[in-house]
């Protein structure tokens, strides 16, 4: 079975590079080749100097056996929900509240200082459930 990966390319003159990227969230194949090629990416596009986020659904969870798929991403970058000054521990999925929580949504950057990362799942949006995943962002200094 096919099994995919896909990342944007977000570029603006005079900003970093941005990233975005969903890996597959049935083949654990597919899911480790799909991140060593996001990485291979960003090397090839930005480089080494550049500053870069990559953010996105990565399917993969720290400690958890998924955790491994996360490894390209160590290897050259740095969490920013690990490495932000303030940060919280909350899931970033629930699954509309049918599922048990997680963390699958990542942070991922070189060249800058996380400052702030907040998982944005709040009620103040008008329903319960925004999604079956929640919004995560963090501040930086670049």
């Amino acid at each position: 079975m096919a099994r995919s990966t896909f990342y944007y390319h977000l570029k603006q003159l005079k900003f970093p590079d941005k990233y975005i990227a969903n890996l597959d969230h049935r083949g654990n194949e597919a899911r480790q080749k799909g991140a060593e090629m996001n990485v291979k990416m960003m090397q090839r596009i930005a480089g080494k100097h550049a500053v870069i986020f990559h953010s996105g659904d990565m399917n993969s969870q720290r400690g958890t056996t998924t955790e491994a798929y996360l490894q390209p991403y160590d290897n050259w970058m740095k969490s920013a929900r690990e490495r932000a000054v303030e940060s919280d521990q909350r899931a970033t999925f629930d699954g509309f509240g049918k599922s048990q929580p997680r963390w699958l949504d990542h942070i991922f950057y070189r060249h800058a200082k996380a400052v702030k990362y907040a998982t944005l799942d709040g009620k103040d949006y008008g329903v319960s459930h925004i999604s079956d995943h929640y919004p995560i962002a963090c501040t930086f200094i670049f």
